[in-house]
């Protein structure tokens, strides 16, 4: 699903009623290096008894990044800077979650709806703002259902 040709977001949505995924930054969907910049969107839902906690997504996560000879220190600052580590984060065992369905979003596409650093004037900076995901069908480069 992933190439090591594209530069990738993700985005987690619990549930369908959202329909939206917020873009956090000017600098999120900033394509580099004349590489792909794909947004991914997984859609989970709230199950208790047979849901992923976030402890075993980020264990797992970290053993495929390590698998692969990466840098698992960029996971585990990222995570720290939400307070949390791999010490933490059974804290949040009760919550656990699974995935409905993940979207891939082409965001190469000129006509993709994006506010990015090298589109906006100077003057404006930290933005924020949200997408219809109901209306990036066009830019869907595939979908999984679970």
């Amino acid at each position: 699903m992933i190439s090591n040709s594209a530069f990738v977001t993700s985005k987690l949505k619990q549930g369908h009623f959202s329909g939206r995924s917020e873009i956090s930054s000017e600098f999120q969907l900033e394509a580099n290096f004349d590489k792909q910049m794909e947004l991914i969107v997984v859609s989970v839902q709230f199950d208790a008894e047979n849901g992923i906690s976030l402890k075993d997504l980020l264990l797992t996560v970290k053993n495929s990044i390590l698998e692969l000879f990466g840098d698992a220190s960029i996971l585990l600052k990222a995570i720290s800077q939400k307070g949390l580590s791999l010490k933490n984060v059974h804290l949040y065992d009760n919550f656990r979650f699974k995935p409905v369905n993940i979207v891939s979003y082409n965001c190469s596409i000129n006509s993709f709806p994006e506010l990015v650093k090298s589109n906006i004037p100077k003057e404006i900076s930290s933005i924020n703002y949200n997408l219809r995901l109901s209306k990036l069908s066009d830019f869907i480069i595939s979908k999984i259902t679970f």
